[in-house]
């Protein structure tokens, strides 16, 4: 495709009496940009859709499960007992994201040896950086870095 639309240019202006005149098609003409589009971004890492068209896009996949779900299970507290949905949301390839974490504290990417940790006040640490945080007494209490929580390592996840 690329190599008829590069075929074409010396064609510019004139198309319509061309060999690629298929190409002066709008049909075409969008398709060849949103391929330009996908790709350029793609050579970069980028997401080829704006993150609010993607969680648009998301949402309106999730919602009726989500609506489903209430229906069965009500709105009461078995919802807020949960820390995530309990059923598989389907999301097509373009919107499954593998994010990579970065510690607030220490800045680095994780590794291996120092997987996130979940506190119990919903803000996530490197295990690196929990087990330097400074201790507030000899029962291994200390206070989140982000917000006045205090509690223990056993009490994250």
């Amino acid at each position: 495709d690329i190599c008829r639309i590069m075929g074409a240019i010396p064609y510019a202006g004139r198309i319509e009496s061309s060999p690629y005149k298929d190409l002066a098609d709008e049909g075409q003409i969008s398709l060849a940009k949103k391929m330009f589009r996908t790709d350029s971004y793609r050579a970069v890492n980028l997401a080829s859709n704006s993150p609010l068209e993607s969680a648009f896009r998301a949402g309106t996949i999730t919602i009726p499960i989500i609506q489903r779900l209430v229906k069965i299970h009500g709105n009461g507290e078995y919802w807020d007992k949960k820390e995530e949905l309990f059923c598989e949301t389907p999301l097509p390839d373009d919107l499954v994201y593998h994010s990579v974490f970065s510690c607030p504290v220490s800045r680095e990417q994780k590794r291996e040896f120092s997987k996130p940790r979940l506190l119990k006040c919903g803000h996530v640490l490197s295990y690196r950086s929990l087990t330097n945080l400074p201790k507030i007494n000899s029962s291994g209490l200390f206070k989140c870095p982000t917000c006045p929580e205090e509690m223990v390592e056993s009490e994250t996840k």
